[in-house]
């Protein structure tokens, strides 16, 4: 028994199932904003070239004004990708820490296992600790349990 013991919570969060099932939302999610923003590129680069086209029968002043209407609208996608980027990074940090009360119920049986009063995170620098004390492992396949049995616990974290 120990008074302190110490676990990965980067580790928990990458291998234990209900984390990788998180990551792998976070992953779909930014691939299809990935594809949205290449589709929504390609549409730029041909309404350009039609523009270009458009220049020799155009006066300088109405050429002008498409211009710049174009720049405006190429300018308000970029603003708006970049909030929905922005959006879905800051989704996955609120996700992060919302697994933290998934996991706590776990990380308190361990500490009543071990008759620990602390629990320290292995990703302090400077940590040094006997690896007899690190329950994530242990945490990681209690969790996995509680996933299996209930996957619904997501639903408190991407909500």
């Amino acid at each position: 028994k120990s008074s302190i013991l110490v676990l990965s919570q980067d580790e928990l969060f990458k291998k234990s199932a209900p984390g990788r099932a998180l990551l792998e939302i976070f992953e779909d999610r930014r691939s299809k904003l990935r594809a949205e923003a290449a589709e929504i590129e390609q549409q730029f680069i041909a309404e350009e070239k039609s523009l270009t086209q458009k220049r020799v029968s155009l006066s300088a002043d109405d050429f002008q004004i498409l211009a710049e209407e174009f720049d405006v609208k190429v300018e308000k996608m970029r603003n708006s990708r970049a909030n929905k980027d922005r959006k879905l990074q800051q989704d996955f940090t609120a996700w992060r820490k919302k697994f933290v009360q998934i996991v706590l119920p776990i990380v308190r049986e361990q500490m009543s296992r071990f008759d620990a009063l602390v629990v320290l995170d292995t990703n302090n620098r400077g940590l040094i600790y006997d690896k007899k004390i690190d329950v994530t492992d242990v945490i990681i396949k209690r969790l996995d349990e509680e996933f299996m049995n209930n996957p619904m616990i997501l639903e408190k974290v991407i909500e």
